[in-house]
C-alpha cells in the first residue's frame, strides 16, 4: 500500500516480514523542526578578509632623492646619496623589509662603492674614484627577493683647468718712452672649458699682485693707463689651447718730473662646467700670475708755452677761454690751470685740468657772468705761463 508523507516530514524505511515470509518495506515519516534554521553575523555571500601577512610581497625596494641629480653633466664633488624604501603591496601584502648586504653601488667596471646606512638614508663617496666618465650602478633587494635598481651617468672632474704662462713681460724695466707694449701668451687645457680670461690689474695697499685688494688698471691711451685691461680668451683656447695678446702701457711721468714705478700685474684664468650633487655651479678654476715693475721717467725737455685769451658773449653769461699750443708741440701733456676774476664773476670753481692733444695743445672754456679783469695760470711739464683778459660789452 501507499503511504503519505507529511510536509516538513522525513521519510524512513523498516522492514516487516509479511505471513508468507516476504519482506516488506515500509516507509515512516518523521517530521523536521525548527532545529533546521541558520544564524550567521555576517552577510553570508560576502568573502572572508584576507590576512595581509599571508600575501606574497612582489614589489621591489623604491629608490628616491638621488644625488648627484639627473643632468649634471661634469660632477665636482664625491657625494653620493640616496634613500631606500620597501613599499607596501600593490596587492594589499605587508612589505618584507630591505635585505641591507644586498643594497650596492658599482661603477660600470664592477668596482664597489662603500656605503653607510642611517634608516633609510644611504651615503658613499667617490674620494677614491679618479676622474672620468662614471656610469654608477644601484641595486638592492628587499626580504622576498624583489631587486629595485637605478642608474648614474656623468663626468667626474674635480681638477682645475692647466694654465700655463708662456710669454710675459720683463719683470723690472725702465722707460722714458711715451708707451710701452706688453705682450701676454700662454696656454689652457681642459676636457670641460668653459670660460678663459686675462686680466691686467694693479696692487692694492698691500703691494701684493693677486690679493683681493687689487684693482684694475685705468684704460685709456694717457698717461697712467693702458689700453685694455681685460681680454676674453675663450675663443682661441677652445679651438687652439692657447693665445697671445698684446696691450700698450702709458708714461704718466711729466717731462723732468720724478720717476714712478708702476706695477702692472697679469692674471691668466680659466674655469671648467663642473656642478656639485645638487647641479649648482661648482666651477674648478685654473689661475697663474704675473708681475713686471716699470720704472717711467722723462728726460727734462726745453719747450714754451704760448697762452692766448678770448671771450664770446651770450644773453646773461660769456665763456672766457684760454687756448695753449707748445713748441716744440709736447703731445698728450698733462696741465692743470687756473682762473681767477672779480668776485662772483666765476660760474664753478675756475679749477681744470686735462692732457694736451697729439699737436700738443688744448682750449680752457669758463663760463663768467660778471664783465672784468680774468687771469689765467696754467703749468705742464713743469713750465709755467699766465695770460690774462678784460671783458666787457665791446671786447670780445
Amino acid at each position: 500500500m501507499k503511504s503519505r508523507i507529511p510536509d516538513g516530514s522525513t521519510p524512513r524505511v523498516a522492514e516487516r516480514r509479511s505471513r508468507s515470509g516476504v519482506i516488506l518495506l515500509m516507509t515512516m515519516v518523521i517530521p523536521l523542526t525548527a532545529a533546521m534554521c541558520w544564524s550567521k553575523d555576517s552577510n553570508f555571500f560576502e568573502p572572508e578578509p584576507l590576512d595581509a601577512t599571508l600575501l606574497p610581497d612582489l614589489d621591489a625596494p623604491i629608490y628616491g632623492q638621488i644625488r648627484p641629480i639627473q643632468g649634471v653633466g661634469v660632477l665636482n664633488s664625491n657625494v653620493l646619496s640616496f634613500t631606500l624604501n620597501d613599499p607596501a603591496g600593490t596587492n594589499g601584502a605587508v612589505p618584507s623589509g630591505i635585505d641591507p648586504p644586498t643594497v650596492s653601488a658599482r661603477l660600470a667596471n664592477g668596482t664597489a662603492i662603500p656605503l653607510s646606512a642611517n634608516g633609510v638614508n644611504y651615503t658613499g663617496s667617490f674620494s677614491t674614484i679618479p676622474d672620468g666618465a662614471l656610469t654608477v650602478s644601484l641595486s638592492a633587494k628587499d626580504k622576498a627577493g624583489n631587486t629595485g635598481t637605478g642608474s648614474l651617468s656623468f663626468s667626474l672632474d674635480r681638477t682645475a683647468p692647466n694654465v700655463a704662462l708662456t710669454t710675459t713681460p720683463a719683470t723690472t724695466a725702465t722707460s722714458e718712452a711715451d708707451s710701452v707694449r706688453y705682450t701676454v701668451g700662454g696656454t689652457v687645457a681642459d676636457p670641460h672649458l668653459s670660460t678663459a680670461r686675462l686680466l691686467v690689474t694693479q696692487p692694492g695697499t698691500d703691494a701684493a699682485c693677486g690679493t683681493a685688494d687689487d684693482v684694475a688698471w685705468p684704460q685709456g691711451s694717457s698717461g697712467g693707463q693702458v689700453s685694455q685691461n681685460t681680454f676674453d680668451l675663450t675663443a682661441d683656447v677652445v679651438a687652439s689651447g692657447q693665445f697671445s695678446r698684446t696691450f700698450t702701457t702709458y708714461n704718466g711721468v711729466a717731462p723732468g718730473g720724478a720717476s714712478r714705478i708702476a706695477v702692472y700685474c697679469g692674471l691668466l684664468e680659466a674655469f671648467d662646467t663642473g656642478k656639485d650633487e645638487n647641479g649648482v655651479d661648482k666651477r674648478n678654476r685654473g689661475a697663474v700670475m704675473w708681475r713686471s715693475e716699470l720704472t717711467w721717467s722723462r728726460p727734462a725737455t726745453s719747450f714754451d708755452i704760448v697762452l692766448g685769451t678770448r671771450c664770446q658773449h651770450f644773453s646773461g653769461f660769456s665763456f672766457v677761454f684760454l687756448d695753449v699750443s707748445t713748441t716744440p708741440a709736447q703731445a698728450n701733456l698733462g696741465y692743470t690751470a687756473t682762473v681767477t676774476g672779480p668776485s662772483g664773476g666765476l660760474i664753478g670753481t675756475g679749477n681744470h685740468s686735462g692732457n694736451l692733444n697729439a699737436q700738443g695743445q688744448a682750449t680752457i672754456q669758463q663760463t663768467i657772468q660778471l664783465f672784468g679783469t680774468y687771469n689765467w695760470s696754467l703749468t705742464a711739464g713743469g713750465v709755467t705761463r699766465t695770460a690774462s683778459k678784460v671783458v666787457n660789452s665791446s671786447s670780445c
